[in-house]
């Protein structure tokens, strides 16, 4: 916690992930390219797109702010931008006249569209470096929602766009002529923006408007004719319905909206219509109205409770009315008549139960389906009809759809026997010839594609005219002929199964391999099977070469790289699946234990890479390396008490100064020394301060660290709490006492502190937090409720370092000892902090971690530089060659996103560093431009 004056030190710390770019331009370049592409986006907006810079240096402009460390501005610019733009497009909108209101919010949603799809283009590589690695709103997404917030959730827009849609479909319902296609164009651009989006803005009014359309209709109605005539306009209104709400509603809406007329237009008139005098369901079973007790059993059915109303009042009827028969004293003197009286009506119900309820569909199946000029017409026409719209013909799907309805209406088992069966042998042969004929002229790679576009063409194919219970059955005959049947010869196939994707690091052919053959049963386990025949032989070879075995080093690291290679295959490709993991996993402990001398050559690999892991480097470069990694990490686990130990760490430093010197451990090992040393100043400060021995009392621990040996920062003194100011201030003078001619200054960045705290709820806990943070808790034993300015003012920890502290404490999820007003993810200085009086854990002991602030790496030398350019060529041309050799023909830029997307998991490639290589290939004649279109690339070796 204490430290001998040092000097500043500007290493500044680096994260531990790959190879960035080096940031050397100014902020005035990032300025500069910004304007020329906020400028550009201007003239997108404007219609007025022709005299800018051509696509290819807008899409450069970009490339380099991100690149050169000016990824925030970009996004932040363009988050600017398209709001001004749109606000603008908003009031525009807003000034329309109503008769031309939804034409001109469609006209601007389109010109948003087509300028936004222009503005992904050019920040493609934007879209693919830097937003995922930020985890920010891709540029698409970002203008649908952009869109919606600022036009859609417009107060002069909203309710007059709400109200406008229910007007139109209302006149509709009323059969006024409206323009249907652009009611449609809402409502797709509505669930363009999200489902949300749809349902709160239209769907969700549109219901309630629906139910009190037809709730007043049906009223008219009902006052105004018969049961007959009413149930005739009832099931023409539900026809009318479904086939209006295909016309500009999106299909999740229409069932809803048909349950909404079914309840309002039947459910709520049952009674009524059932018991209405002198037409009601007695009456038309008196009158033998056949046609309308069929109307009223295929409407009743619809809704709950329907037929079950029919039945009682039937049940009602005939039993009144047999009992009547039965206790006519003038009707039971001939027995005979009676008898016959009773078949005559048991007949009669029989009759209309057969004709009206149900069984009709069975005189109907027996009478027209199944007779002799109908059954074989029928299936034959449905046959024809679906082989050509697998073909790709068009066909009125419609009739299609109707009739396997009536099938279905008809019984499963007739929906099964006359179109299931006999209609799923029809894609069975069409997919086995054509994946017959990709397999003879396609690729493995090729082939997936095509298969998997195939796949999703017949879900979306079977949803138009088959019943839901048969798409999982034809999906499975599809999977069959296009996957099951070929999987070995997929597999093996010569020069691009999967073998060959493997060592062309084709990761997108094997993710597409992988989620299309667990599919089918089996498919996966064959992948398993020769992934790791595959890894077992090509390193059995490694293991039994004798000439690879000569250098344990070399044969190490081979395998290592291997393993390596596979992890990332399993990853990327096989979606971390655990069966391959722990195949390969078996796999590598069968090759190690091929070869007995396995755990000597580990143990000289890695004594080679302590020893000579760092030959071959200039003096500078391996003591910028010993700042920035090994001295940095072992302060942290030496002053944080996580060293395994001192033996441990004494034996690499030994190793590393036999290699390098003394020059370059001296640091380190004083680093051990100060922290040995150290323990004898604390046992005699406590020896000679009894009083401060209290357990229940604070206590103090110091390091007391050199001046140049430890990579600490200037040093920036806080406040610290009272409680331990008169601890410090004794241990100095205890210290100084003894030790003359020296000068202490306290790094109170580089402490920590155990706090026992007590919360409101009862729960106790002992804290472990930096002395940055304990600063800020102590504040809160006097206060229930401090601003950002009072906690800065009470600590005068620097702003930087305080907000950092500030988040760790408010802001990470379950160590949130604090709460802050307002409750967003960022501090702001206008904040305010409070105790989390709920905050529990399980452990009683609880580490609070700290924000670490994300620095910057110091400018590279040119040497350097150039150094790791040139590493990085090879991989760049091999990129282009693999991408090139696949694709055949590909324009600029695409070529440029793709190398950018395949090396993104080892470093981000410059695109001006991508093009120089695409010279130098055609240079070397692997590529040729097209002769009539400079910027599209063809493939020669």
């Amino acid at each position: 916690m204490s430290n001998k004056k040092k000097k500043k030190n500007n290493m500044k710390k680096k994260k531990d992930v790959p190879i960035e770019a080096f940031k050397d331009m100014s902020a005035e370049y990032g300025d500069k390219a910004w304007n020329i592409l906020e400028h550009a986006i201007r003239r997108i907006y404007n219609h007025n797109a022709r005299n800018i810079l051509s696509f290819e240096e807008l899409y450069r402009n970009a490339c380099n702010m991100i690149f050169h460390g000016f990824g925030e501005k970009l996004y932040s610019g363009l988050v600017a931008i398209m709001t001004s733009q749109l606000k603008e497009m908003a009031t525009s909108v807003a000034a329309t006249r109503t008769s031309s209101f939804l034409k001109e919010l469609n006209r601007k949603w389109n010109d948003h569209s087509k300028a936004l799809r222009k503005i992904r283009d050019i920040l493609m590589y934007m879209d693919t470096t830097y937003i995922p690695k930020t985890n920010k709103t891709p540029v698409y997404e970002l203008g649908l929602s952009l869109w919606r917030e600022n036009v859609i959730y417009s107060n002069q827009i909203r309710t007059r766009l709400s109200n406008m849609l229910l007007v139109l479909v209302c006149k509709d319902y009323a059969g006024e002529v409206v323009d249907r296609k652009l009611i449609r164009y809402i409502t797709n651009m509505l669930m363009d923006l999200g489902p949300s989006v749809y349902m709160q803005e239209f769907e969700n009014p549109l219901l309630q408007v629906s139910a009190e359309f037809y709730r007043a209709e049906s009223q008219k109605l009902i006052e105004r004719y018969d049961c007959g005539d009413y149930l005739k306009k009832a099931e023409m209104r539900l026809n009318e319905v479904i086939d209006k709400v295909s016309h500009f509603l999106d299909p999740s809406t229409q069932k809803k909206i048909t349950i909404v007329v079914e309840k309002e237009m039947i459910e709520n008139h049952m009674l009524r219509l059932i018991h209405m005098e002198n037409s009601g369901l007695v009456n038309m079973i008196g009158d033998d109205k056949y046609k309308d007790l069929i109307r009223m059993y295929n409407l009743f059915r619809r809704v709950t409770g329907g037929l079950s109303q029919i039945r009682e009042v039937m049940t009602s009827y005939i039993r009144d009315y047999g009992k009547q028969l039965v206790t006519g004293p003038e009707r039971l003197k001939n027995p005979v008549e009676f008898v016959q009286r009773l078949l005559d009506e048991k007949d009669k119900f029989s009759r209309i139960i057969n004709l009206a309820f149900s069984n009709g569909l069975n005189l109907w199946s027996e009478n027209v389906i199944y007779s002799n000029q109908i059954r074989t017409r029928l299936s034959n026409t449905l046959w024809e009809l679906v082989c050509k719209y697998y073909a790709g013909e068009v066909v009125n799907i419609k009739v299609i759809r109707n009739i396997t309805n009536m099938l279905m209406d008809l019984g499963p088992s007739v929906y099964v026997q006359e179109f299931e069966n006999p209609f799923l042998q029809l894609p069975a042969e069409f997919y086995r010839a054509e994946s017959q004929k990709f397999i003879e002229c396609c690729d493995c790679g090729d082939y997936l594609k095509k298969a998997e576009m195939r796949l999703n063409e017949v879900i979306d194919r079977v949803s138009h005219f088959w019943d839901p219970s048969t798409q999982k059955k034809i999906t499975i005959v599809v999977e069959k002929e296009m996957i099951e049947n070929h999987m070995i010869r997929l597999i093996l196939m010569e020069n691009s199964g999967l073998v060959n994707m493997i060592g062309d690091d084709k990761y997108e052919d094997l993710s597409r391999m992988y989620n299309l053959f667990r599919r089918v049963t089996g498919g996966l386990s064959q992948i398993r099977e020769v992934i790791t025949s595959y890894i077992r032989d090509y390193s059995k070879q490694l293991v039994t070469d004798p000439e690879r075995l000569k250098n344990p080093v070399e044969f190490v690291q081979r395998l290592l790289d291997e393993k390596d290679k596979f992890s990332r295959i399993i990853n990327l490709a096989f979606s971390n699946d655990k069966l391959f993991q722990k195949d390969l996993y078996s796999s590598f402990e069968f090759i190690i234990n091929l070869n007995p001398r396995s755990p000597e050559y580990i143990s000289l690999f890695l004594n080679d890479k302590l020893q000579n892991g760092l030959k071959g480097i200039s003096e500078d470069v391996v003591e910028i390396t010993l700042n920035k990694y090994y001295k940095k990490h072992l302060a942290k686990r030496l002053l944080s008490g996580k060293t395994v130990s001192d033996d441990a760490e004494r034996s690499l430093i030994a190793k590393l100064k036999t290699e390098c010197g003394y020059e370059f451990t001296a640091k380190l090992e004083g680093m051990l020394t100060d922290m040995k040393t150290s323990l004898h100043p604390m046992k005699s400060f406590y020896a000679s301060h009894p009083e401060l021995g209290d357990a229940d009392g604070a206590t103090l621990t110091v390091q007391v660290l050199t001046t140049g040996s430890w990579p600490t920062q200037s040093s920036v003194t806080c406040n610290i709490p009272t409680e331990m100011v008169v601890l410090c201030e004794k241990f100095l003078l205890y210290y100084l006492s003894n030790h003359t001619d020296r000068k202490l200054s306290w790094q109170t960045n580089m402490g920590t502190a155990d706090l026992k705290a007590t919360f409101e709820n009862g729960q106790k806990h002992e804290l472990n937090v930096s002395t940055y943070q304990m600063c800020v808790l102590m504040l809160f034993n006097n206060a229930d409720r401090l601003s950002y300015k009072e906690i800065e003012q009470a600590t005068e920890i620097p702003a930087s370092d305080l907000k950092m502290c500030l988040q760790s404490l408010a802001l990470v999820k379950g160590k949130n000892v604090l709460r802050k007003e307002p409750m967003n993810n960022y501090v702001s200085e206008i904040d305010a902090f409070f105790v989390n009086d709920k905050f529990s854990r399980k452990l009683y002991k609880v580490k609070i971690g700290s924000v670490v602030a994300e620095t910057e790496p110091e400018p590279e030398k040119l040497k350097t530089q150039k150094k790791v350019e040139e590493e990085r060529r090879p991989q760049i041309q091999a990129s282009i060659v693999r991408i090139m050799k696949s694709r055949k023909k590909l324009e600029h830029n695409n070529l440029v996103a793709e190398v950018t997307k395949q090396l993104q998991s080892r470093f981000l490639a410059n695109p001006t560093e991508v093009k120089k290589q695409i010279e130098s290939l055609i240079e070397r004649v692997f590529l040729e431009r097209d002769n009539s279109d400079r910027k599209l690339y063809r493939y020669l070796a």
